[in-house]
């Protein structure tokens, strides 16, 4: 699928949409490596301009991926962290990768045994996903 990124004024389809949803409803694994990808298209489905190129000067990233924050305990060392993607006075998003439950297809089979499949943070709509979504809704909290 091929999205029209410098074309923010018409309208997106629905077959966009559901090409998007099929796209990454089979995602997996992992989330540093699915992440900006999925919000670039994601930007491109809203039609909002995608995050800009981080420069040298932290003062002037105000909408990028991976926005440097420092953390300030009084009585501690200072603590760095990274928003996954950060919109000056808008949001803070963390990504977290999810994965549906499937069962292998037969031709699988001896792959599975021979490694783990990556699975991501949880599968989605588990307890275990929720409790990530928990830690990752504190975590935005704490770079906000």
């Amino acid at each position: 699928m091929t999205y029209d990124a410098g074309n923010l004024s018409h309208p997106v389809t629905t077959e966009e949409i559901e090409e998007f949803i099929l796209r990454w409803e089979q995602s997996s694994a992992s989330e540093r490596a699915n992440s900006q990808t999925f919000l670039n298209e994601l930007c491109d489905i809203l039609r909002v301009s995608r995050p800009d190129v981080t420069q040298a000067d932290d003062n002037r990233n105000h909408y990028v991926f991976e926005k440097r924050v420092t953390f300030v305990e009084p009585g501690e060392p200072d603590k760095h962290g990274w928003v996954d993607l950060y919109k000056e006075g808008c949001f803070v998003l963390e990504s977290k990768q999810g994965s549906e439950k499937k069962q292998p297809r037969a031709e699988q089979l001896y792959l599975v045994q021979q490694s783990k499949l990556k699975s991501g943070t949880a599968t989605r709509g588990t307890t275990a996903w929720q409790a990530a979504m928990n830690r990752a809704r504190v975590q935005a909290e704490a770079y906000a």
